[in-house]
Protein backbone atom coordinates (compact mmCIF):
# COMPACT_ATOMS: atom_id res chain seq x y z
CA UNK A 1 0.00 0.00 0.00
CA UNK A 2 1.38 3.37 -1.01
CA UNK A 3 1.29 6.29 1.41
CA UNK A 4 2.03 9.63 -0.18
CA UNK A 5 0.18 12.87 -0.87
CA UNK A 6 -1.78 14.78 -3.46
CA UNK A 7 -1.60 18.55 -3.71
CA UNK A 8 -4.86 20.38 -3.06
CA UNK A 9 -5.18 23.92 -4.42
CA UNK A 10 -7.78 26.30 -3.00
CA UNK A 11 -9.27 29.01 -5.19
CA UNK A 12 -11.32 32.16 -4.57
CA UNK A 13 -13.51 31.96 -1.45
CA UNK A 14 -12.14 28.48 -0.64
CA UNK A 15 -8.71 30.07 -0.27
CA UNK A 16 -10.20 32.83 1.87
CA UNK A 17 -11.85 30.49 4.36
CA UNK A 18 -8.99 27.97 4.58
CA UNK A 19 -6.38 30.74 4.69
CA UNK A 20 -4.03 28.61 2.58
CA UNK A 21 -3.36 28.43 -1.13
CA UNK A 22 -2.41 24.76 -1.12
CA UNK A 23 -2.19 21.73 1.15
CA UNK A 24 -0.52 18.34 0.91
CA UNK A 25 -3.36 15.87 1.49
CA UNK A 26 -2.62 12.32 2.63
CA UNK A 27 -3.26 9.82 -0.15
CA UNK A 28 -3.96 6.10 -0.06
CA UNK A 29 -3.81 3.78 -3.05
CA UNK A 30 -7.29 3.52 -4.58
CA UNK A 31 -8.56 6.89 -3.29
CA UNK A 32 -11.41 8.46 -5.24
CA UNK A 33 -12.33 12.13 -5.55
CA UNK A 34 -15.02 11.51 -2.90
CA UNK A 35 -12.43 10.05 -0.49
CA UNK A 36 -10.18 13.05 -0.91
CA UNK A 37 -13.08 15.53 -0.66
CA UNK A 38 -13.94 13.97 2.72
CA UNK A 39 -10.32 14.21 3.88
CA UNK A 40 -10.13 17.89 2.85
CA UNK A 41 -13.39 18.67 4.68
CA UNK A 42 -12.09 16.90 7.79
CA UNK A 43 -8.96 19.05 7.69
CA UNK A 44 -10.74 22.32 6.81
CA UNK A 45 -14.07 22.44 8.61
CA UNK A 46 -14.59 25.98 7.29
CA UNK A 47 -15.33 24.47 3.85
CA UNK A 48 -18.26 22.38 5.11
CA UNK A 49 -20.93 24.98 4.20
CA UNK A 50 -19.89 24.46 0.56
CA UNK A 51 -19.28 20.72 0.79
CA UNK A 52 -21.83 19.82 -1.90
CA UNK A 53 -21.20 22.85 -4.10
CA UNK A 54 -17.41 22.55 -4.33
CA UNK A 55 -16.29 21.45 -7.77
CA UNK A 56 -13.11 19.43 -7.90
CA UNK A 57 -10.70 19.30 -10.79
CA UNK A 58 -7.98 16.65 -10.95
CA UNK A 59 -4.90 17.62 -12.94
CA UNK A 60 -6.80 20.45 -14.62
CA UNK A 61 -10.03 18.61 -15.52
CA UNK A 62 -13.29 18.46 -13.59
CA UNK A 63 -13.71 14.99 -12.10
CA UNK A 64 -16.61 12.83 -10.97
CA UNK A 65 -16.83 11.76 -7.33
CA UNK A 66 -16.12 8.13 -8.22
CA UNK A 67 -13.01 8.92 -10.29
CA UNK A 68 -9.81 7.29 -9.07
CA UNK A 69 -7.00 9.68 -8.22
CA UNK A 70 -3.35 8.82 -8.73
CA UNK A 71 -0.58 9.50 -6.22
CA UNK A 72 0.98 12.91 -6.77
CA UNK A 73 -2.09 14.34 -8.52
CA UNK A 74 -3.13 17.97 -8.19
CA UNK A 75 -6.69 18.65 -7.00
CA UNK A 76 -8.31 22.06 -7.31
CA UNK A 77 -11.12 22.96 -4.91
CA UNK A 78 -13.35 25.41 -6.76
CA UNK A 79 -16.19 27.05 -4.84
CA UNK A 80 -19.40 28.25 -6.45
CA UNK A 81 -18.97 31.48 -8.35
CA UNK A 82 -21.42 34.12 -9.44
CA UNK A 83 -21.12 36.33 -12.42
CA UNK A 84 -23.07 38.72 -14.43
Amino acid sequence: MSNTTVTVLFFAAARDVTQVASWECPYREGDTVADLRARVLDAFDSLRPWSRALRIAVDGEYAREDALVRAGAELAMIPPVAGG
